[in-house]
């Protein structure tokens, strides 16, 4: 279990921070060689971290899709849990996007430091959020 959890925490933060670098290969990500590597990952007979950036990437979008798309709607305070843990997830994209494009400005005046505590801030924030998603839904 704790293995899974680990590649679902991958999984949900490369994600965020996946889509604002490589939001153009997305189109492409939803072949049938892609959702079968995703369903290898979470089956656990394949390695997030032993495959290419692009496939990474991929099975990473294909995790928030099918992770925002499988909400409970039965139970309120595990509907509002979810809806607390994608808006978590957002912020945390938001300002992943922030620090991305701070690092990748190019005129290395700026540590960055701002925008890294933002997103530590708010991965917290998503931490706790995923936390009530597993005490309510589960």
């Amino acid at each position: 279990m704790r293995n899974k959890k680990a590649v679902l925490f991958s999984l949900t933060f490369f994600s965020s921070i996946s889509f604002a670098l490589a939001s153009y290969s997305q189109d492409n990500c939803f072949e049938n060689d892609y959702l079968q590597i995703y369903q290898q990952v979470m089956n656990g007979t394949k390695e997030l971290s032993s495959l290419d950036q692009k496939t990474q990437i991929c099975v990473s979008s294909i995790h928030s899709l099918m992770s925002r798309s499988q909400a409970p709607k039965d139970d309120s305070d595990c509907e509002d849990a979810w809806s607390n843990a994608n808006s978590a997830a957002d912020d945390v994209e938001i300002y992943a996007r922030r620090l991305i494009r701070c690092v990748t400005s190019g005129d290395h005046s700026d540590d960055c430091y701002s925008e890294a505590r933002r997103v530590r801030s708010y991965h917290s924030d998503y931490e706790s959020a995923v936390s009530e998603v597993q005490s309510y839904c589960d």
